[in-house]
């Protein structure tokens, strides 16, 4: 994992971001929500969600494959002291 040049300004960030899930279970879309943090670190998390993130398809009523949201965050942490 290859975390861009923003994240050892600080000691730990927290990303908040929504993902709007396709019929299929695909991930059709990632927007940052919540506080704003460095633009590098939200796009970085917003493309690992895109490439990583698996989903089965959210089911109406009737069973049939409908849309979805997935809404959470991801707590990056930088321990390194030097």
């Amino acid at each position: 994992l290859s975390l861009p040049d923003a994240l050892p300004i600080w000691k730990h960030v927290v990303v908040g971001f929504r993902l709007e899930i396709g019929t299929e279970g695909q991930v059709e879309r990632c927007l940052p929500q919540g506080e704003p943090v460095e633009e590098r670190l939200s796009s970085y998390t917003c493309g690992l969600m895109m490439k990583r993130a698996k989903f089965y398809p959210a089911r109406n009523a009737a069973g049939k494959p409908m849309r979805s949201l997935y809404i959470s965050n991801v707590r990056w942490a930088n321990y390194n002291r030097s």
